[in-house]
């Protein structure tokens, strides 16, 4: 039984209508949808990493820990400084003897979910004997569910506040604390809790749960506030309504690659999996424990399908619910969507979900995505429609209605709930905001909790991204997450950061001041003195798989696919004539040509000098400053025109006779298109080598290509003096890339832009990435002074940006203070200057505008 007292305390409202709801009744619904959560929606592995950061071998003992926490998270409305807000209702309280300030001065406001850690921590040690730091650890998941979670301040003055009550408000709290007990079996489990400190991991995932049960459990069309049907029939109906897909439990995966790979992939009759995909497959299957799963091999080797076969086994090992794709940008994302799903569909279930997963475009114009748009379901939630909704269907190969089973869900969409869907096709950011000091950031730490984790073009990011990244591969590997990182040109200082980033955040791992120290040290160039040689130094061959464990890295090196591209490359003068001159034979015989300039200026003037020579339906724009719809338009239509076959066919056309796309870096890496001749900005040697994957990237296309264009040529712009010593340098390309690294690049490729020698693909991509980014790079003597200042140069940009990191980082699990979650937010932003923008504005994952 309840007192009148407790059963007074409002808890929900709603001014229009002047409809409200007891706490005590939003207690009860919000426990039963963290059970129902438990029960059907989180994957084995979040509930896993759950009770091994609890310490308990007991389901039982967790999943009530869960109910508990989500009974109790808005006990900070059992408080006259929230009940004093609606005056009706606090009325009703005070006739119950519970006395309510009339108003309350703005200093004198404290958030609910404040007020709430101090009630549940008060509760724990006075009534509960908890130990006062074990009882801090239970309420930072309720003073954390609003998103933000207090500060040392915040919880000094809420404490405060609350011991300044009088009994009859503490008699209250008390009571529905115990009854929140009572109600979810807590009572049976308070003497082994009292214990038990929760580690940082635990706290930041519990919290997430408790604030998706919170979000279910206050939705009014839900739970209608007038409704006093028992809770088992609310939470019936509302999760009927609701119809979220229960957990992807994966089975395992056959044991033969050649079974795996036909049965996930509409791969073409005869067709068998590459020495590399075979290798990455075995690779996955000998791990013993999560670790990151590195694969190197060239451009448009398959990395991708052997990314997702390794996906499924660790999904099968370790009971991951769902994968991640991340990719560098919002076009390679739209790109693999159009692949994606049909992965998912085909992926076999041992549970209870019927084939039917959510699916979710996560970058800021995924609405605008037609791919995306046809899976998308409106549901019902809040209109007349009773039982789950229909499902989303569309148009099959055969013309009939075709049910899809990979489905984006209304409710698992937008900023903050979209990434919890099972399979999410992303860009990086928004895997890097789970180290970004952010409203929310624990829901992002629970979407990566139970998915397998794949980086593409994890060579791409520069010194300020990275340091989020290794900050998100540490928590990663605190939560046992296995990562699988691609790409076609890693150097092997890159390789080494990120392996050790995650290894450090394993238990017993390297600290985190040390992984600081690393990533400062080595990005400059500079090995530390400290570090002992490793197996990932040098140029340990390629294709490479590498697979990190505690005991180290595990590499192989399979065989190369035995496709081998001969690409001459050769300078080009900067003049808009030399250009044209290099256009001519296309314009008079044909073939498909791609220009990649460094900046947006340089694309446009392209363009404008092109449109003299060409007619406008053989010219194509694209870049990042175009508006959201028409770039996304552009890109599609260059995947349709120069993608690959079955994509080409599928759209109804044809490769056409003569075209020329310029563009920037959007069409550098990840975008599956075949250019005949590609023209391209000097650029880092990585990014150089990612742009003439593009050039020749099949050896058969829809149309057959012009006989001027059967040899792959790459022609290297942006040097505007290629006699002087070193080359002059454009001034755009020497901005967005620094001279140190273009220096490098001309200096690796010196002998074959002299003498025409022509590169081997894949056979010489290591090697010039590895030689490009060694510490010590052979240049000519009269190179030496300019180079030393770019070398410089660099080191201090590196140093800024990894400051800049800095500020708004999330701290590593090591960091927090006697293992709490409080301040999580909250850092020394001193060093910003003066001048700066709101600190707001200044948190960010990509250093850019």
């Amino acid at each position: 039984m309840i007192s009148a007292a407790a059963q007074s305390v409002w808890g929900k409202s709603d001014r229009d209508t002047g409809e409200w709801m007891s706490l005590w009744r939003h207690m009860q619904d919000s426990a039963a949808v963290a059970g129902k959560l438990w029960d059907e929606w989180l994957s084995w592995a979040v509930k896993n990493r759950l009770q091994s950061a609890c310490c308990s071998d007991d389901e039982s003992d967790v999943r009530t820990l869960v109910t508990w926490l989500a009974a109790t998270h808005d006990a900070g409305k059992a408080h006259p400084l929230f009940a004093f807000q609606v005056y009706g209702l606090a009325e009703k309280m005070r006739d119950c003897g519970l006395d309510i300030p009339l108003e309350v001065t703005p200093d004198g406001r404290i958030p609910h979910s404040v007020l709430g850690y101090s009630i549940v921590s008060r509760w724990l040690t006075s009534e509960c004997s908890f130990p006062p730091i074990v009882a801090m650890s239970h309420a930072t998941v309720s003073g954390g569910h609003h998103g933000v979670p207090p500060t040392t301040v915040q919880v000094k003055t809420a404490r405060e506040a609350t011991e300044a009550l009088d009994r009859s408000w503490h008699e209250v709290q008390n009571e529905l604390m115990t009854a929140c007990a009572e109600m979810t079996g807590a009572a049976d489990y308070l003497r082994q809790w009292r214990g038990r400190r929760l580690t940082p991991e635990a706290q930041m995932l519990l919290t997430a749960v408790v604030i998706v049960a919170d979000w279910i459990a206050s939705n009014p069309d839900l739970f209608p506030y007038g409704d006093c049907s028992p809770t088992e029939q609310r939470l019936a109906r509302a999760w009927t309504q609701l119809d979220l897909a229960q957990s992807w439990s994966a089975p395992d995966p056959p044991s033969d690659p050649d079974e795996l790979f036909a049965s996930r992939f509409d791969l073409p009759p005869g067709s068998r999996p590459s020495s590399m995909q075979r290798s990455a497959f075995e690779a996955a299957m000998a791990m013993k424990v999560p670790g990151v799963l590195i694969i190197e091999a060239a451009m448009g080797e398959g990395k991708t399908e052997a990314a997702l076969t390794a996906a499924e086994v660790f999904a099968a090992k370790w009971g991951l619910g769902g994968a991640i794709f991340a990719l560098p940008t919002q076009a390679t994302s739209d790109a693999m969507f159009t692949r994606f799903p049909s992965w998912v569909e085909k992926l076999p279930d041992k549970g209870p979900c019927s084939g039917r997963r959510s699916i979710y475009l996560a970058h800021s114009k995924s609405q605008l995505n037609d791919d995306f748009r046809r899976r998308y379901r409106e549901d019902a939630i809040g209109g007349a429609a009773e039982g789950p909704i229909a499902e989303v269907y569309d148009d099959g190969p055969d013309g009939r209605a075709r049910r899809h089973a990979a489905v984006a869900h209304q409710w698992l969409s937008g900023r903050k709930k979209g990434m919890l869907a099972d399979f999410v096709v992303a860009t990086i950011d928004q895997v890097l905001f789970a180290a970004l000091q952010s409203r929310h950031v624990v829901l992002r730490h629970l979407a990566l909790a139970g998915k397998v984790v794949i980086i593409d073009e994890c060579h791409a990011y520069d010194a300020f991204m990275n340091r989020y990244l290794h900050q998100v591969l540490s928590w990663l590997a605190a939560y046992g997450v296995p990562v699988i990182l691609l790409s076609a040109t890693l150097p092997a200082e890159t390789r080494k950061q990120l392996v050790h980033a995650y290894e450090s955040g394993r238990p017993n791992g390297r600290s985190s001041a040390e992984g600081t120290a690393l990533h400062r040290r080595s990005r400059r160039g500079r090995k530390p003195a400290e570090q002992t040689d490793s197996p990932l130094d040098g140029d340990p061959g390629y294709p490479l798989i590498v697979a990190s464990s505690p005991d180290g890295p595990v590499m192989t090196t399979p065989e190369t696919s035995g496709s081998l591209l001969e690409v001459t490359i050769r300078p080009l003068e900067e003049s808009a004539t030399a250009l044209l001159d290099a256009l001519e034979p296309i314009r008079l015989q044909g073939g498909c040509a791609g220009i990649i300039c460094n900046t947006v200026g340089r694309a446009q003037g392209i363009f404008k000098e092109l449109a003299t020579a060409f007619t406008a339906d053989e010219l194509i724009l694209v870049h990042s400053r175009f508006m959201a719809p028409d770039r996304m338009e552009l890109e599609r239509r260059i995947r349709e025109l120069l993608g690959r076959d079955d994509v080409v066919k599928a759209a109804g056309m044809v490769r056409p006779h003569r075209l020329i796309v310029v563009g920037t870096q959007v069409l550098e890496q990840s975008l599956d298109v075949d250019f005949d001749l590609m023209i391209t900005d000097i650029a880092p040697v990585d990014l150089l080598l990612q742009r003439i994957g593009r050039l020749h990237r099949r050896r058969t296309v829809s149309r057959p290509r012009p006989a001027h264009l059967e040899e792959p040529v790459c022609l290297i712009r942006g040097v505007k003096d290629w006699v002087s010593e070193p080359p002059a340098l454009e001034d755009g390309s020497a901005a967005v890339y620094g001279k140190s690294l273009l220096f490098r690049t001309l200096a690796v490729l010196g002998t074959q832009l002299a003498s025409e020698q022509p590169l081997y693909l894949p056979p010489d991509i290591s090697e010039l990435v590895q030689a490009s980014y060694a510490e010590l790079v052979a240049v000519p003597d009269s190179w030496r002074e300019e180079f030393a200042e770019a070398e410089a140069e660099r080191e201090a940009e590196v140093e800024q940006k990894v400051n800049g990191a800095e500020l708004f980082l999330l701290k590593t699990v090591s960091e927090f203070t006697d293992g709490l979650a409080i301040d999580l937010l909250e850092r020394n932003t001193s060093s910003a200057d003066e001048g700066a923008q709101e600190a707001s504005g200044l948190a960010r994952v990509r250093d850019t505008d």
